[in-house]
């Protein structure tokens, strides 16, 4: 988790921000990590933050970039 916090402050500090589509795939990773580590309130936080910029960069939930999100998200919804 802490090597990919750190990815994440160079990824905002190069693009000024979070709500970037560059950084969505790190937000992601993060998210599965924290679920490794049973801390499903961040995993959802991070899901739920990643499929928000994913939808307003794509413009839609059909995109095969939000997949994977979407299927974090249905996984961790399983579980709650």
């Amino acid at each position: 988790v802490m090597l990919l916090e750190e990815v994440l402050s160079v990824e905002i500090a190069h693009f000024k921000t979070r709500k970037h589509i560059g950084v969505t795939r790190t937000l992601n990773d993060l998210a599965v990590a924290y679920g490794y580590l049973d801390n499903r309130q961040k995993q959802r936080e991070l899901l739920e933050e990643t499929l928000t910029v994913q939808v307003a960069y794509y413009g839609t939930r059909f995109h095969i970039e939000v997949a994977t999100t979407l299927v974090n998200l249905g996984k961790l919804l399983g579980l709650l």
